[in-house]
């Protein structure tokens, strides 16, 4: 994990995969085993660098107090020599911002080294005191280890159980390429060696490995696991014997407790179960109190207990249990599993950020295996909590915090007093009180740090006199400026490295190890009353509403204020009577602050900030200039030589216009050449009629309607279009007005009648058949998107009838729709038909209708940035948003899904050479 830590301060910084806070020293704090000291002159130069104990992976950062470089400059390497590193890395260094210096070294670094950087200022900047010119600053990569867990075997095919595979998960304290695990584990069978395959997750920490062609025959035989870390640089060599039962001797394997995050049994059978088999009294806890719940999973079975258990019991596997050929065990399975007190450990309650004040401040949090917590408070203080938003949102904590705070208070809470007579051996709630705190400055935000030391655990550790002793004789104490040391300030543990570390002891509660940060929990707090929406128009106006949390009553009399990103104050304003203001602002705030007496509350406004809308029907036209208009006529097709009789509809609601305002017409015809303009102040409360005449000569097709008024420009199509009336009355229904993923296959009636009604007996029919790609949209779901843009559909018109009606002027069709064909989402099906008259003329009709050829679909929104573009920055964090719906756009819970980001690369200056 990197850590990136400003300059000159002491600090605590959050790394993100882990939640883990690790500190660095101030200035005055030695940096290397050189003993020179950091000229506190760095800090007017220096902002942040990296530092503590980083990935071998990471990239070394510099970032400056002011820019450094000029923007062209942004991307270009750095200078030589502008950093070096002792011992040398190699890597180049690219300017990342103007601030922000970049070195990348070529490849992995060594595991467990410690690194002296040296930054030459005086290449960046002019005119610097001499103890200026360059400052030097010590990082460490973390020792790797790593720890396996086997899964058991399991089939590939339930329906061949001579092919098995072995699967489990190997667990690194720092990343690890693929190519870095071949060879780490290795599987035998019968002397054979057995082919071992990877798959990673994205941060490079967990592996998934599977041991394939293991064979399962009619004799029993075993696969002998082995790994050894020497791929790794890690010494430790371990091994594992797995047993492959004999085909038909279905029985339990394996059985084991699992302890963490949830308490169950886990029993491992030789074949994979029916799972719809009901396994109530087919598998027992002997003597176990609650009740049981059974989880089937392919060859697993967890068996969930609904009271946490605690102690030695025997589970009972029935002979009764079933596979998935419907066969019973051949012997009853007999286990002796033991249940122990679980793990210490602390977990929040809820989410969000604002407290309101009630009979207090009420910190909520849940623990077990502890008879005390220690809390400690780091505080943000009011006059930077702007600049802390610039960077994070209210409930953010990253590397930039000990710029704005610091650690004001640390004390050991014991349980009992919050909750008397507790089961510590229980998940139990509990909660403190943060006024006493918070009170002295109540505009302050707040990061409330749960974490508990080893005599705090009520866990019993074999042996006497031995670290779990010691470990309670640890006693943190101050920093160089008397502020608390933090309890997040180690990777390796409350002491950091020690001989005889295993990064294994850190599931391991009777080991110093065990109690680091990764088990420690933290929440930002604010103590408001004021719950804050914002919505801001496209015109730059902005209305907020201010309502208390408590009541849901209006606030009225709050100060509003708006400031930009630079912190600079845009306009400021005061709630009504209805707890609402309405501004209009030069620029699009970054956040608006509410205050009132001793109260505050913050919303920030930057783009993707604001709440999906993808659940709320939010159509409708946006106004322009503060103007909506509509233009609509009597009908939706005219002859050549018809009279257009066209209206406009204009709705000024902030009164800009007077009534007798004038509006310009202009009517285009299909070659773009302006057909017809006036200008006219003729209406009636808003309603302008604009009837035109076309000419007998009137070209055909579609002709454009334009309206302008006060700025603003509204239009409408208007077709015109040469019409030869049909004599025959041409009807295709398909029993349905839309089309399902049921309708692959349809029946299609066909009729026709002369208009005056005898049938069209014997005449010829053709029906042509198109599908077409259509947008598939939902309403509540306006922003998703669910067409498919990997796959491109056309279809070319097919015929599906041609032939003579019958008697009755009728005729059955049955149409196959795809045809094999994936479509990318939903299409509209058009079906045109022609019927003939026997003199050689015919009559037609077209109708068209949308299928959904799909019975559920996923869809997926990424947010916009402030230009409309739907992009995802892998630089910053961002949330991409999913959803499953059925065919009619109804939710689907606990549905299942993929996904995945993939990253393409366009080099246009390499495909145009």
């Amino acid at each position: 994990m990197r850590k990136f830590f400003p300059a000159c301060s002491a600090l605590v910084v959050l790394a993100a995969a882990f939640l883990v806070l690790s500190s660095i020293t101030s200035c005055k704090r030695k940096v290397s085993d050189s003993a020179r000291l950091i000229p506190e002159s760095i800090g007017a130069y220096v902002y942040a660098f990296t530092s503590g104990m980083v990935s071998k992976a990471s990239p070394i950062k510099i970032q400056f107090a002011t820019a450094a470089v000029e923007a062209s400059s942004v991307g270009a390497e750095a200078a030589a020599g502008l950093i070096s590193f002792k011992p040398s890395i190699k890597g180049s260094a690219a300017w990342e911002d103007e601030r922000t210096l970049v070195f990348q070294p070529e490849g992995r670094l060594p595991s467990r080294t410690s690194y002296t950087a040296t930054v030459q200022l005086n290449k960046v900047f002019s005119g610097l005191p001499k103890d200026a010119e360059s400052f030097s600053f010590d990082f460490h990569t973390k020792a790797q280890y790593f720890s396996v867990e086997v899964d058991g075997i399991s089939a590939l095919d339930p329906s061949d159980l001579s092919k098995q595979e072995v699967s489990g998960i190997i667990t690194t304290a720092d990343v690890a390429e693929e190519e870095e695990l071949s060879g780490l584990i290795t599987a035998k069978q019968n002397g054979k060696t057995l082919p071992v395959s990877w798959n990673q997750s994205g941060d490079q920490l967990t592996h998934y490995f599977s041991v394939g062609n293991v064979n399962r025959s009619g004799k029993a035989s075993k696969v002998e696991l082995a790994w050894n870390g020497k791929p790794l640089g890690v010494n430790l060599k371990e091994s594992k014997t797995i047993e492959v039962p004999a085909l038909g001797d279905f029985k339990v394997v394996n059985a084991r407790v699992v302890q963490h995050p949830e308490q169950y049994l886990l029993l491992h059978f030789s074949d994979p179960l029916l799972r719809d088999q009901n396994l109530d009294g087919l598998i027992r806890l002997q003597n176990a109190p609650g009740t049981l719940r059974y989880v089937i999973s392919g060859n697993q079975v967890r068996v969930y207990s609904s009271m946490r258990l605690s102690g030695r019991y025997t589970a009972q596997v029935s002979t009764s249990v079933r596979n998935t050929a419907r066969q019973n065990m051949t012997n009853p399975g007999t286990w002796a599993v033991a249940f122990e007190n679980p793990q210490p450990a602390v977990r929040l309650v809820g989410n969000g950020v604002i407290v309101p004040e009630s009979e207090g401040l009420l910190f909520p949090f849940e623990a077990i295996s502890l008879n005390a917590v220690e809390v400690e408070v780091f505080k943000i203080f009011s006059n930077n909590i702007l600049q802390f938003l610039q960077t994070s949102d209210l409930g953010s904590s990253n590397y930039e915090m000990y710029r704005v705070g610091r650690v004001v208070m640390r004390k050991k809470i014991t349980l009992s007093e919050l909750s008397p007579g507790v089961r510590t051996h229980e998940w139990t709630r509990y909660a403190f009180d943060l006024a006493p705190l918070i009170s002295k400055d109540p505009a302050a935000l707040y990061q409330v740090r749960i974490g508990f030391l080893p005599e705090y655990a009520t866990i019993a550790c074999p042996g006497a006199g031995t670290e779990e002793e010691d470990l309670a004789k640890f006693e943190p104490g101050l920093d160089e400026n008397g502020d608390p040391e933090s309890i997040m300030d180690s990777w390796y543990g409350l002491r950091g490295w020690y001989e005889g570390y295993n990064w294994s002891d850190r599931n391991d509660p009777c080991k110093q190890a065990y109690y680091n940060a990764d088990r420690f929990v933290l929440r930002n707090v604010i103590a408001s009353n004021f719950g804050i929406i914002a919505k801001a128009g496209k015109d730059n106006s902005i209305q907020v509403t201010v309502s208390d949390l408590r009541t849901a009553a209006p606030v009225s009399g709050a100060k509003i204020e708006f400031f930009d990103f630079q912190q600079q104050l845009l306009q400021s304003a005061q709630t009504d009577s209805k707890g609402n203001v309405m501004v209009s602002t030069q620029r699009k705030p970054f956040v608006v602050v509410v205050s009132q007496q001793n109260q505050r509350g913050y919303l920030r406004m930057e783009e993707g900030n604001s709440l999906s809308l993808s659940r709320f029907d939010v159509a409708g036209e946006e106004p322009q200039k503060g103007l909506k208009g509509f233009m609509y006529a009597e009908r939706g097709v005219w002859r050549p030589g018809d009279s257009i009789f066209l209206n406009f509809l204009l709705e000024d609601r902030t009164a800009k216009l007077p009534a007798d305002y004038p509006i310009t017409l202009e009517v285009f015809d299909p070659r773009g050449q302006l057909f017809h303009k006036r200008t006219t102040s003729t209406n009636m409360g808003g309603l302008y009629p604009l009837h035109l005449k076309t000419g007998t000569d009137a070209p055909t097709g579609n002709w454009t309607a334009k309206v302008k008024v006060g700025g603003a420009t509204f239009s409408r199509s208007l077709k015109v279009e040469t019409v030869k009336p049909n004599r025959l009355k041409i009807n295709l229904d398909a029993g349905k007005e839309k089309l399902t993923a049921e309708d692959a296959s349809l029946d299609v009636r066909l009729s026709s009648n002369w208009l005056h009604g005898a049938p069209a007996k014997n005449l010829k029919a053709v029906v042509e058949m198109q599908l077409r790609s259509a947008k598939t949209t939902f309403p509540k779901y306006s922003q998703y998107v669910f067409d498919d843009p990997n796959r491109q559909f056309e279809s070319e018109p097919r015929t599906v009838f041609e032939g003579n009606l019958d008697a009755d002027g009728k005729a059955g069709i049955n149409v196959e729709l795809l045809k094999g064909l994936t479509p990318p989402g939903q299409l509209s099906v058009n079906f045109k038909t022609r019927v003939f008259e026997k003199g050689g003329d015919f009559s037609t009709d077209n109708i068209r209708l949308p299928y959904m050829p799909y019975t559920h679909l996923a869809g997926v929104r990424i947010p916009e940035n402030k230009y409309k573009e739907k992009r995802f920055d892998l630089k910053k964090a961002g949330k991409i948003y999913l959803v499953a719906v059925d065919q009619d756009g109804n939710p689907q819970p606990r549905r299942k899904l993929s996904a995945a980001i993939f990253k393409s690369s366009n080099e246009w200056w390499w495909d145009v050479g």
